[in-house]
């Protein structure tokens, strides 16, 4: 591929493994549905919460399988530069932590817009299952949303901006889409895509996958553990 040559194909082809991951993952649901409906499994609380961590444990192997020669390069390229590679990433996660941070207080505080519908899910869902949903949280989703969000698009396009831009505002719509209540919401946008905006710059910087899901899995593990305290306090 040529320097900033765009190629399409490979857009196609980034938008298909998304279009799987949905299509995947609410296939297993309809499935673990039938099996509870039917009572061929049990219909508990902890059979339905061991179910959900089985769709995106099967989502997690599946792309792995799927992307496992191009994760072994890009394993080969972090061990070659280990250090560097992780100073770059707290240099692009800070970067777009800034910027999350910003965009949200402003949209919390002076427009007045409340928690978003998708991080209120979010806090549900760990107090649901705290142990469990750390797990997904911290470990699980990253691997899957860095796969298919960034992984599968690589070969898009060698301009780092018109990636990053791409990859990041495509990372933060699908985490908004189900939870749009008025034209406003989009504004949520701006802070769900900072981090996958900054993420996109660092993997083409790097190389490497590994240096974006490191710091996924970095930045995923400071939110949850801020928001189990906040629970255990009483905040939420």
């Amino acid at each position: 591929m040529k320097k900033n040559k765009f190629d399409f194909i490979e857009l196609l082809k980034g938008l298909l493994v998304v279009f799987s991951y949905f299509l995947l993952g609410n296939l297993l649901s309809s499935l673990f549905y039938v099996l509870l409906e039917k009572g061929i499994i049990p219909d508990k609380h902890y059979i339905r919460v061991i179910l959900n961590f089985l769709i995106y444990l099967i989502l997690a192997i599946f792309y792995i399988i799927i992307y496992h020669k191009q994760i072994i390069t890009e394993w080969k390229t972090f061990q070659k530069k280990p250090k560097e590679t992780i100073h770059y990433g707290f240099n692009y996660w800070l970067r777009g932590l800034f910027i999350m941070l910003i965009s949200n207080f402003i949209l919390v505080f002076f427009l007045k817009m409340g928690v978003s519908t998708n991080e209120q899910t979010n806090v549900d869902m760990i107090k649901d299952s705290m142990f469990v949903q750390t797990i997904l949280i911290v470990l699980v989703a990253p691997i899957i949303e860095e796969i298919v969000f960034r992984m599968s698009f690589k070969k898009m396009t060698n301009n780092h901006h018109i990636y990053a831009l791409i990859t990041g505002l495509l990372f933060g719509f699908v985490h908004i889409i189900t939870s749009l209540n008025n034209a406003l919401g989009i504004l949520f946008l701006i802070p769900y895509s900072a981090l996958g905006i900054a993420f996109g710059y660092l993997y083409k910087k790097t190389d490497t996958i590994f240096a974006s899901l490191f710091m996924h899995m970095f930045h995923n593990a400071v939110t949850i553990a801020i928001i189990i305290l906040a629970i255990v306090t009483g905040v939420y």
